[in-house]
């Protein structure tokens, strides 16, 4: 059984639990109670299940940022968000998908992360 604090994560999840075990083994009596009723499943198994990634939340929000400080200008955007790392490209003159890619691989060579 596990007892929710605040609701904030309980959807993702509940649908986590219920991909993984199936819906019918898992319930909810409650708003803040969740049943997990598979037979022989060891409390341990679940604890390390990660619901959110907080990396993916706070990479969207500095892109948001990015866009309002990119100058009016740049009307060639793009973002991109990988393992552990993003990237924002922006440009007033158009750039080749190629360009950007190499651009990219650069630079993210620079420090040591691989594309």
């Amino acid at each position: 059984m596990l007892d929710i604090g605040t609701e904030t994560y309980l959807s993702p999840m509940l649908s986590i639990l219920w991909d993984t075990y199936g819906r019918d083994l898992i319930t909810q009596p409650d708003r803040f109670t969740v049943k997990i009723l598979v037979p022989g499943l060891d409390p341990r198994e679940i604890e390390d299940v990660m619901v959110v990634d907080p990396s993916e939340g706070m990479f969207h929000d500095i892109i948001y940022a990015l866009q309002w400080i990119a100058p009016e200008g740049f009307k060639v955007r793009r973002e991109t968000i990988g393992e552990g790392f993003f990237s924002y490209v922006a440009s007033e003159n158009t750039l080749d998908e190629k360009e950007i890619d190499s651009l990219l691989k650069e630079k993210f060579a620079c420090v040591g992360v691989t594309v």
